[in-house]
Protein backbone atom coordinates (compact mmCIF):
# COMPACT_ATOMS: atom_id res chain seq x y z
CA UNK A 1 0.00 0.00 0.00
CA UNK A 2 1.05 3.54 -0.68
CA UNK A 3 1.04 6.05 2.14
CA UNK A 4 1.75 9.76 1.85
CA UNK A 5 5.11 9.21 3.54
CA UNK A 6 6.15 6.50 1.10
CA UNK A 7 5.10 8.63 -1.85
CA UNK A 8 7.00 11.62 -0.49
CA UNK A 9 10.05 9.44 0.06
CA UNK A 10 9.94 8.39 -3.59
CA UNK A 11 9.66 12.01 -4.67
CA UNK A 12 12.53 13.01 -2.41
CA UNK A 13 14.63 10.32 -4.05
CA UNK A 14 13.90 12.01 -7.39
CA UNK A 15 14.38 15.62 -6.21
CA UNK A 16 17.77 15.15 -4.54
CA UNK A 17 19.62 13.79 -7.60
CA UNK A 18 17.90 16.38 -9.79
CA UNK A 19 19.17 19.17 -7.54
CA UNK A 20 22.68 17.71 -7.51
CA UNK A 21 22.72 17.50 -11.32
CA UNK A 22 21.66 21.15 -11.52
CA UNK A 23 24.41 22.14 -9.08
CA UNK A 24 27.09 20.30 -11.05
CA UNK A 25 25.92 21.84 -14.30
CA UNK A 26 25.71 25.26 -12.69
CA UNK A 27 29.27 24.95 -11.41
CA UNK A 28 30.48 24.65 -14.99
CA UNK A 29 28.20 27.27 -16.53
CA UNK A 30 28.25 30.14 -14.03
CA UNK A 31 30.99 32.02 -12.26
CA UNK A 32 31.54 31.57 -8.53
CA UNK A 33 29.50 34.59 -7.39
CA UNK A 34 26.44 33.55 -9.40
CA UNK A 35 26.85 29.94 -8.33
CA UNK A 36 26.88 30.88 -4.64
CA UNK A 37 23.86 33.13 -5.06
CA UNK A 38 21.74 30.78 -7.18
CA UNK A 39 22.72 27.40 -5.73
CA UNK A 40 23.59 28.20 -2.10
CA UNK A 41 22.16 31.44 -0.72
CA UNK A 42 18.70 31.62 -2.31
CA UNK A 43 17.93 27.93 -1.84
CA UNK A 44 19.03 28.12 1.80
CA UNK A 45 16.84 31.15 2.40
CA UNK A 46 13.93 29.19 0.96
CA UNK A 47 14.69 25.76 2.42
CA UNK A 48 15.49 26.63 6.06
CA UNK A 49 12.02 28.06 6.84
CA UNK A 50 10.44 25.09 5.05
CA UNK A 51 12.54 22.62 7.06
CA UNK A 52 11.26 24.26 10.23
CA UNK A 53 7.69 24.30 8.89
CA UNK A 54 7.90 20.64 7.83
CA UNK A 55 9.24 19.70 11.24
CA UNK A 56 6.49 21.56 13.09
CA UNK A 57 3.70 20.58 10.70
CA UNK A 58 4.22 16.81 10.74
CA UNK A 59 1.33 15.12 12.53
CA UNK A 60 2.00 11.57 13.66
CA UNK A 61 -1.63 10.68 14.41
CA UNK A 62 -2.87 11.38 10.90
CA UNK A 63 0.10 9.60 9.36
CA UNK A 64 -0.48 6.48 11.46
CA UNK A 65 -4.16 6.42 10.45
CA UNK A 66 -3.26 6.80 6.79
CA UNK A 67 -0.60 4.11 7.16
CA UNK A 68 -3.20 1.70 8.51
CA UNK A 69 -5.67 2.57 5.77
CA UNK A 70 -3.18 2.97 2.97
CA UNK A 71 -4.01 3.71 -0.62
CA UNK A 72 -4.96 0.79 -2.80
CA UNK A 73 -2.28 0.16 -5.41
CA UNK A 74 -3.58 0.07 -8.94
CA UNK A 75 -1.85 0.21 -12.31
CA UNK A 76 -3.02 3.79 -12.80
CA UNK A 77 -1.59 4.80 -9.43
CA UNK A 78 1.75 3.22 -10.29
CA UNK A 79 1.77 5.10 -13.58
CA UNK A 80 0.98 8.37 -11.79
CA UNK A 81 3.81 7.79 -9.31
CA UNK A 82 6.27 7.07 -12.12
CA UNK A 83 5.21 10.19 -14.03
CA UNK A 84 5.43 12.28 -10.87
CA UNK A 85 8.89 10.87 -10.19
CA UNK A 86 10.03 11.71 -13.73
CA UNK A 87 8.69 15.25 -13.57
CA UNK A 88 11.83 16.61 -11.83
CA UNK A 89 13.91 15.17 -14.67
CA UNK A 90 11.90 17.21 -17.17
CA UNK A 91 12.52 20.37 -15.15
CA UNK A 92 16.24 19.58 -14.89
CA UNK A 93 16.55 19.10 -18.64
CA UNK A 94 14.62 22.31 -19.31
CA UNK A 95 16.74 24.29 -16.84
CA UNK A 96 20.01 22.92 -18.18
CA UNK A 97 19.08 23.63 -21.81
CA UNK A 98 17.95 27.18 -20.99
CA UNK A 99 21.07 27.82 -18.91
CA UNK A 100 23.28 26.46 -21.65
CA UNK A 101 21.64 28.67 -24.26
CA UNK A 102 21.77 31.78 -22.06
CA UNK A 103 25.12 30.90 -20.43
CA UNK A 104 23.45 31.78 -17.13
CA UNK A 105 20.93 30.41 -14.65
CA UNK A 106 19.24 33.79 -14.28
CA UNK A 107 16.08 32.82 -16.16
CA UNK A 108 15.70 29.37 -14.56
CA UNK A 109 17.01 29.96 -11.05
CA UNK A 110 13.46 29.54 -9.78
CA UNK A 111 13.69 25.81 -10.57
CA UNK A 112 16.72 25.44 -8.31
CA UNK A 113 15.02 27.40 -5.54
CA UNK A 114 11.77 25.41 -5.79
CA UNK A 115 13.66 22.09 -5.70
CA UNK A 116 15.54 23.25 -2.61
CA UNK A 117 12.28 24.26 -0.94
CA UNK A 118 10.59 20.95 -1.72
CA UNK A 119 13.63 19.04 -0.47
CA UNK A 120 13.73 21.16 2.68
CA UNK A 121 10.05 20.58 3.42
CA UNK A 122 10.40 16.82 3.08
CA UNK A 123 13.61 16.74 5.10
CA UNK A 124 11.84 18.60 7.90
CA UNK A 125 9.07 15.99 7.90
CA UNK A 126 11.59 13.13 7.82
CA UNK A 127 13.51 14.73 10.69
CA UNK A 128 10.32 14.91 12.76
CA UNK A 129 9.61 11.21 12.23
CA UNK A 130 13.21 10.21 13.04
CA UNK A 131 13.22 12.25 16.24
CA UNK A 132 9.81 10.90 17.36
CA UNK A 133 10.86 7.25 16.90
Amino acid sequence: MFTPTSLNTRLLQAWLPAHVVLMVHGAYITDMADFVAVFVMYPMLCAVPLVIFGYLQANDDNEEALHRLGIVQTDNLHLAVVILSLLPLAFVIYAMVQAQLNRSYDSVSWIVIVFAGLIGLELGRKLKYRVSE
